[in-house]
């Protein structure tokens, strides 16, 4: 969890310093959104670990934090006109392609609407587009363990 920790700190940190940094647009976008990534990617390792070890609040709230910095991510990628590099879309491709098919293998009931008022989205389809445009790029081997329809 140490390690976890000092990447979550590490990324936050490099965010406020792009917000002041004098380089160019297209080396800077690349950044914010690569450490938004890795901000993602560990809340949700960490909560996992939280959850594991029966810190099981800490851990949802965790996994939340994790999913709005994917959510925060795709809204950055989309609504620009900037060209990012393949390999951080293939990142955030499958970090949020993960969360909304595992969210949406949530069964109806109180568990999906408590998902949902915890903002995660549930988008089978949308995973499954995301995932499968990973397994033609950067994480073949891992897409392969995700379930298809």
């Amino acid at each position: 969890m140490k390690r976890l920790n000092a990447a979550i700190s590490l990324a936050e940190s490099s965010l406020s310093r792009y917000d002041k940094a004098d380089l160019p647009e297209s080396q800077l976008q690349n950044l914010i959104l690569d450490a938004q990534i890795v901000l993602g990617d560990a809340y949700t390792m960490l909560s996992a670990l939280q959850i594991i070890s029966d810190h099981k609040a800490r851990g949802a709230f965790n996994l939340r934090k994790g999913w709005k910095y994917y959510e925060k991510a795709l809204n950055y990628s989309e609504s620009s006109d900037f060209k990012f590099d393949d390999s951080v879309l293939d990142c955030l491709k499958f970090g949020a392609g993960m969360f909304f098919v595992v969210t949406s293998l949530i069964p109806p009931g109180l568990a999906q609407k408590a998902a949902s008022l915890l903002g995660f989205k549930q988008d089978r389809e949308k995973g499954v587009q995301y995932l499968r445009e990973c397994f033609e790029n950067l994480f073949r081997i891992f897409v392969l363990v995700v379930p298809q329809k």
